[in-house]
């Protein structure tokens, strides 16, 4: 059977996970997606679910305001068309994006994406690096991961991974805690996944290549884990979806770049790609030390 156990067992967690979601964990369907279908009364349905849950005003809207709104852009977009041409089309798909300049013009939000742009960007840039080279880097240095079966492959792998669920519930808990907040959460976790970064210059026994390589992943996962939760609900809520996507693409393509970067230091029986990679996620704490917002006691709607 070889890998075919291995397929059944990710599809027999797949399918778990599917019955989880269907009959044990009850979500709410989108608003947003329900007004779309112009299921208008199961939009409504859904916010007064919501504001039940978080203590808050039942909303005054009703079908009909939603009837209303869909008879004026009606009358404009019969307006629109009567008049319309090529350069207007042109004209309305730039206009349509036009709300993000309030993202650039609005000092805090625009500091702040800025930095968490520089953060995502050595986050992504350090994360490639390490994938890329380290195995390389090890063997140049003579050291062996200690496998010599499949078994033994595997057993490591679980002794490096699977400690990365710590670094999920330290960022569950930090992130609460008064004096450190989401904020300080990225900067210490960044600045460690550096540091266990750098210290595999210095390995040079199996023991240490597994526990560095633990202590980086737990690392990794505690400062993504706060990124990716955090960084959206800094931003208002009328760019909110599109500065994440940004943020995401910019980490991306320095993900991309970042091998071609350490591709220079390969021929060379030095560390240097390791200590790039350490820079990347040094810079992430480095620039989340200045970080405006604290989103601990506040919520931005």
């Amino acid at each position: 059977m070889g890998w075919r156990y291995e397929v059944i067992v990710i599809g027999l967690m797949t399918l778990a996970v599917f019955f989880l979601r269907f009959f044990v964990f009850k979500f709410h369907e989108s608003p947003k997606f329900l007004l779309g279908k112009g299921r208008y009364q199961e939009a409504i349905d859904v916010l007064h679910r919501i504001a039940k849950y978080n203590g808050a005003a039942e909303p005054t809207l009703t079908v009909e305001d939603f009837h209303e709104v869909d008879r004026t852009l009606r009358i404009n977009s019969i307006d629109r068309a009567a008049g319309s041409s090529a350069k207007d089309v042109v004209l309305r798909t730039f206009k349509s994006v036009g709300f993000l300049r309030g993202l650039f013009l609005n000092k805090l939000e625009c500091v702040t994406f800025i930095l968490l742009a520089l953060a995502y960007m050595g986050d992504y840039w350090s994360f490639n690096l390490a994938g890329s080279f380290l195995p390389i880097v090890l063997l140049k240095n003579n050291v062996s991961s200690g496998a010599d079966t499949v078994t033994d492959t595997y057993r490591e792998y679980v002794y490096i991974y699977l400690p990365g669920v710590i670094g999920a519930i330290i960022a569950l808990f930090s992130v609460q805690l008064p004096l450190v907040g989401r904020k300080w959460s990225l900067v210490i976790s960044a600045a460690l996944q550096g540091l266990s970064m750098a210290m595999y210059t210095q390995v040079k026994t199996t023991a240490g290549y597994v526990g560095l390589n633990a202590l980086e992943y737990i690392m990794q996962t505690y400062f993504n884990a706060v990124l990716y939760a955090s960084a959206p609900e800094m931003f208002d809520t009328t760019y909110r979806a599109s500065a994440s996507g940004m943020l995401s693409c910019l980490g991306r393509l320095a993900g991309i770049v970042a091998p071609f970067a350490g591709q220079n230091y390969i021929g060379e029986n030095s560390a240097g790609i390791l200590w790039l990679g350490a820079g990347g996620i040094w810079l992430s704490s480095f620039v989340m030390c200045f970080l405006p917002i604290e989103m601990r006691n506040r919520q931005m709607f």
